[in-house]
């Protein structure tokens, strides 16, 4: 009953519904109506045309424009109107500031970090995200039971501000224990925010914010400010943030739901990843809280800029990057994983639940396998989507046979998303190497150039390599399911 209520008091019901009842009486009309076919039948290779040409003219990946042209030829109506609906960039972008000040990276940090080619490309390319700075400290969590605690210490020790924006928020213990830090630091005078997902965070009461609200707490749901600008509702917040006074903050694969912590089992062991960070890292992680905060409310985000703590400082250089409402065109993540897999010199290790990348993506993994490096990529065995597991399986065989290495974590899930790079680098965050990941949704992560974190992060990934195992040749099934399926790829 209440996986039905769900289904039908969704956010995307009213949306599926409307797509239903059109692609229905186109079908129905010539039927009922057979005077009218010719006409239905003018209209309807029009209104094809025009989103085929809307589609090609399009800044859409190819990958993507061929998935959409399938859908619109095969079924010209409901293809075309989902295209009009969820294929099409958003028709609105915040009009205020959306880029730093800086023309250049700042010259004390390149001054510092000259040497770091890599980390100098990079920090180019998120520059416009946030500005590259050093990490005071930073500390890697393979696993959901090991961040517990110390996450929930350091929500507790907030003074100033508390602001945390999460994808998933599901009822259960590890989520009423936040909310309960989180209320007793508002009472304490503390400036509480959560800005969670509509979406992700589906099974969420509409009238959470007011209830959240009377704790003192501020909440704000992002995209149900626009609830008929279909366009939005396919670009989510997937990020996964946590920002404590500027000063402390946490980024990963985590969500606020019992099984990222071990609290509940689904899917076998469910393996995640997190990364906390002190210094001048957490605040521009911060700066991207402010900046994502602002798509619901522009006025305040000078304000909010200006409470948080500014400087840089000793530690180990850092990159925060992630991809946002402002610069919807810009696709950080993408670039800087390209740039990662492009400059490996001897390693290159990954680790993603979804595996369907790009056709650039791809190559540059493959690229760096025949240039004799090692490349590994780790990805679960025991899936949570079906049809995304499949993908994930056929781009898998096909980066095999280009000579990456390709191993399933045979004890359950795999959630983590991280990469370690010659064992020098090392970047967390909430990205899946997925189209969605990359080129639809908003993310947010990390890269630092720490051996100490880059040895950690490679340790972990080692010991769930032991306990992986390698991809099994396809059955029948499993090749039909993917000759159907990969060209719809990027849809997923």
């Amino acid at each position: 009953m209440r996986n039905l209520r769900h289904i039908f008091f969704g956010r995307l019901f009213p949306c599926a519904a409307a797509l239903f009842a059109c692609a229905a009486l186109a079908v129905c009309l010539p039927v009922f109506m057979p005077s009218a076919f010719p006409a239905i039948a003018c209209a309807e290779r029009a209104f094809a045309l025009v989103c085929a040409f809307l589609l090609l003219n399009s800044p859409a990946l190819p990958e993507a424009r061929s998935a959409w042209l399938i859908l619109i030829l095969a079924l010209p109506w409901a293809g075309s109107i989902a295209y009009m609906v969820w294929g099409r960039r958003p028709f609105f972008a915040y009009k205020g500031k959306t880029r730093r000040e800086e023309s250049a990276l700042p010259r004390t940090w390149y001054e510092k970090n000259q040497p770091d080619r890599l980390l100098l490309e990079c920090a180019a390319l998120a520059q416009s995200e946030a500005c590259p700075c050093h990490a005071a400290s930073a500390h890697y969590f393979g696993d959901g039971s090991q961040f517990l605690a110390p996450f929930l210490e350091d929500l507790r020790k907030a003074k100033k501000f508390l602001w945390l924006e999460f994808y998933i928020a599901a009822e259960g213990e590890f989520f009423e224990e936040t909310l309960s830090v989180m209320e007793e630091r508002a009472a304490a005078g503390v400036d509480v925010r959560f800005l969670y997902d509509d979406f992700g965070c589906a099974s969420l009461p509409r009238n959470f914010t007011e209830r959240l609200s009377r704790r003192g707490i501020r909440a704000c749901v992002f995209n149900r400010a626009h609830p008929f600008r279909f366009s939005a509702l396919n670009r989510r917040d997937h990020r996964k943030l946590a920002v404590i006074d500027g000063e402390c903050a946490y980024t990963g694969g985590f969500n606020l739901a019992d099984e990222y912590v071990g609290k509940k089992i689904r899917f076998g062991h469910w393996k995640d990843a997190a990364l906390r960070v002190t210094g001048a890292a957490a605040a521009r992680l911060a700066e991207l809280f402010a900046r994502q905060w602002a798509y619901r409310h522009p006025e305040q985000l000078q304000s909010d800029l200006h409470a948080i703590p500014s400087g840089d400082g000793e530690g180990a250089p850092c990159v925060p990057f992630a991809d946002d409402p402002f610069l919807p065109d810009a696709r950080v993540g993408a670039e800087i994983f390209r740039t990662l897999a492009a400059g490996a010199e001897r390693s290159l290790y990954v680790c993603t639940p979804y595996l369907m990348p790009d056709r650039a993506t791809a190559e540059a993994l493959k690229t760096a396998a025949r240039a004799g490096k090692d490349v590994r990529v780790l990805i679960p065995h025991i899936p949570d989507k079906k049809a995304a597991f499949a993908l994930t399986r056929s781009f898998a065989r096909e980066l095999e046979e280009a000579g990456v290495k390709i191993r399933e974590y045979f004890p359950g899930f795999l959630h983590a998303k991280a990469i370690v790079c010659d064992r020098t680098h090392a970047a967390v965050g909430s990205y899946n190497l997925d189209f969605r990941s990359l080129y639809l949704q908003y993310e947010c992560g990390a890269l630092l150039a720490d051996q100490a974190l880059a040895e950690a992060v490679r340790k972990d990934f080692l010991d769930a390599w032991e306990l992986s195992v390698p991809l099994s040749p396809p059955s029948k099934a499993e090749r039909a399911a993917a000759a159907i399926l990969r060209p719809f790829a990027p849809l997923f």
